[in-house]
């Protein structure tokens, strides 16, 4: 089962970079790949993509965060709070030398596939996304929330107050 989800996950990486951004035909020097790469964002937090590859020329970057447990995708790419981070490091890092970027969720277990495609117009919308949630988790008198979505696969579920209220 492990070989086969890395075979899918090759699959899906490889198809991207041809399709999105043209690998095979962008020179060595004109493109970066990076793959478990810890880089910081404008924010201050860090962030460890999975798989990060930058064509300089077309302008644009490919963002894969592999799911590689059997509950497969939480949140759609679009939705993925996640990704949108990974995508405002991307930017925060490479300044003007990005114009869109493709972020991608793939589970190979649950053979589940989100892509979503974000333009340098939405870094606003984007840095304002965050800055909303640091702004929640940093204020003392917002209770905590619970999310299916978000406590999901939290370690401390079952000791967290918001989660037992929300079973109640």
């Amino acid at each position: 089962e492990q070989v086969r989800s890395l075979d899918l996950t090759r699959q899906f990486v490889n198809a991207q970079l041809i399709s999105y951004l043209d690998w095979p035909n962008v020179s060595v020097d004109r493109r970066a790949e990076m793959h478990e790469q810890k880089l910081a964002s404008s924010f201050g937090y860090r962030g460890k993509m999975d798989r990060f590859y930058i064509s300089f020329e077309s302008e644009k970057a490919f963002i894969a965060d592999l799911k590689m447990g059997r509950q497969g995708i939480l949140a759609e790419a679009a939705d993925n709070y996640q990704l949108a981070a990974y995508a405002e490091i991307a930017w925060h890092t490479y300044k003007d030398r990005i114009k869109e970027i493709r972020v991608a969720l793939s589970a190979p277990r649950t053979g589940e596939i989100s892509v979503h495609d974000y333009k340098y117009e939405d870094l606003p919308s984007i840095k304002a996304k965050i800055q909303k949630v640091i702004d929640d988790v940093e204020d003392p008198f917002c209770p905590p929330r619970f999310s299916d979505i978000a406590c999901a696969k939290c370690a401390l579920v079952d000791r967290c107050p918001a989660a037992k209220k929300d079973v109640l």
